[in-house]
């Protein structure tokens, strides 16, 4: 037999031990997961972490709707709809036990029987805006600072216009406290919401807003 016989032979058999392992596969595939198992239950069959289930809720507040946006077991979005862009890829309008933990503080934050905040968040930014927002949740409640404070406080003395820029990138409104920041001269400068959304919680916070 030539050499060229040889390596077609040893080719095919290659070809024949791929295909029966293919048939294996696909009959302990067949007994493994049915048409019942849940999207978790695949994922952990095929040795995958479960996709980021997005949730996106709407809460009526008084200062207008808010989207709660919560991904990974966090809290990523809390924003005026009216605001914020369509909303774009997978998601599910679902209740979870998170958004209903949101809800619940956001009811007792704006009957004045909550002043702390008790929920995972996961901001998504740049490192200094997450500096910046990080040192915004550290602005006791009914209390203010104004944008040199927090440059000051993060490390960046100079840095109050970049501060003033990230708090209006922050993207979960009122639980991370950018309404607490105010002008040198105790202006309310800008808000992402509008100055008087602004004034309407520092005000319910008891802070007096000339």
């Amino acid at each position: 037999m030539s050499v060229k016989n040889e390596s077609g032979l040893f080719v095919l058999n290659i070809l024949a031990v791929l295909i029966v392992q293919g048939i294996l596969q696909a009959a302990a595939w067949q007994g493994k997961i049915n048409e019942k198992d849940s999207a978790s239950q695949i994922a952990e069959k095929a040795g995958r972490k479960e996709p980021i289930m997005k949730h996106i809720t709407l809460y009526d507040s008084p200062v207008g709707i808010l989207r709660i946006v919560t991904e990974d077991s966090a809290l990523t979005d809390l924003a005026l709809d009216c605001d914020e862009p369509p909303v774009t890829g997978e998601y599910s309008r679902e209740e979870t036990p998170l958004t209903r933990r949101v809800r619940s503080q956001l009811d007792e934050y704006f009957s004045g029987q909550r002043m702390d905040f008790d929920l995972p968040l996961k901001p998504k930014g740049t490192e200094f805006q997450k500096k910046d927002w990080a040192a915004l949740q550290e602005i006791p409640y009914g209390q203010t600072r104004t944008y040199k404070d927090i440059a000051e406080a993060i490390g960046c003395p100079k840095g109050f216009r970049a501060v003033g820029l990230a708090n209006n990138r922050n993207p979960i409104m009122i639980i991370i406290p950018c309404h607490r920041v105010i002008g040198s001269d105790g202006s309310l400068t800008g808000y992402a919401g509008g100055t008087h959304i602004k004034k309407y919680l520092l005000e319910l916070e008891g802070v007096k807003v000339d």
